[in-house]
């Protein structure tokens, strides 16, 4: 009996330990790096604004979780690439030498590392994520960057990037570009 009682408080204790975590660590929805949701709703669009708040087309740096364990994860930078509705969609960077890498593309250095080291984006994984849920601004990825990074991603997920023509139907590189996965790309 004495087994039972015990088995029991730590089922309990865990319980509780996971609820606690759960508050202590942000959420960003749905399993975070998820994109399984379908990008129809993604809409691509580079438009930096320096004003306090995360927009597309900035590096800025959020709660990432981890794929393995969406309840743990770690402050990193994120490539801001567009919108979900209301949420913010990105891919994460990192600064482990992934050259050799078939998931991640070289994006070079940038303020957003203070020892400004050459940066990877992971590809494998569209963030979604709360913008709310930013601690911080970290740089603007010029255009250049920011094509080459949703060009690849185009590329890998299937997508066709095209202009929103209620956005501006007269630029086809403006903000408001719609990933479609409808229809596959190159």
């Amino acid at each position: 009996m004495d087994i039972m009682r015990w088995a029991g408080s730590v089922l309990a204790m865990a319980g509780r330990l996971s609820a606690l975590l759960a508050k202590l660590k942000p959420r960003t929805g749905r399993r975070p790096g998820s994109s399984s949701r379908s990008a129809a709703t993604l809409r691509i669009e580079y438009a930096p604004d320096p004003d306090g708040r995360p927009d597309p087309g900035e590096v800025v740096w959020a709660w990432v979780a981890y794929e393995d364990d969406p309840l743990q994860g770690k402050d990193r930078p994120v490539i801001v690439i567009g919108r979900d509705g209301e949420r913010l969609a990105g891919v994460a960077l990192t600064t482990k030498d992934r050259a050799d890498d078939p998931d991640c593309l070289e994006v070079g250095t940038g303020s957003w590392d203070p020892d400004r080291r050459r940066s990877y984006a992971k590809l494998d994984r569209i963030l979604r994520f709360d913008p709310t849920s930013v601690r911080r601004e970290g740089a603007t990825l010029d255009r250049a960057r920011f094509d080459a990074v949703v060009s690849e991603l185009a590329r890998r997920h299937g997508w066709t990037v095209e202009p929103d023509r209620r956005a501006d139907p007269d630029r086809r590189d403006g903000p408001g570009r719609r990933a479609d996965p409808g229809r596959r790309g190159r």
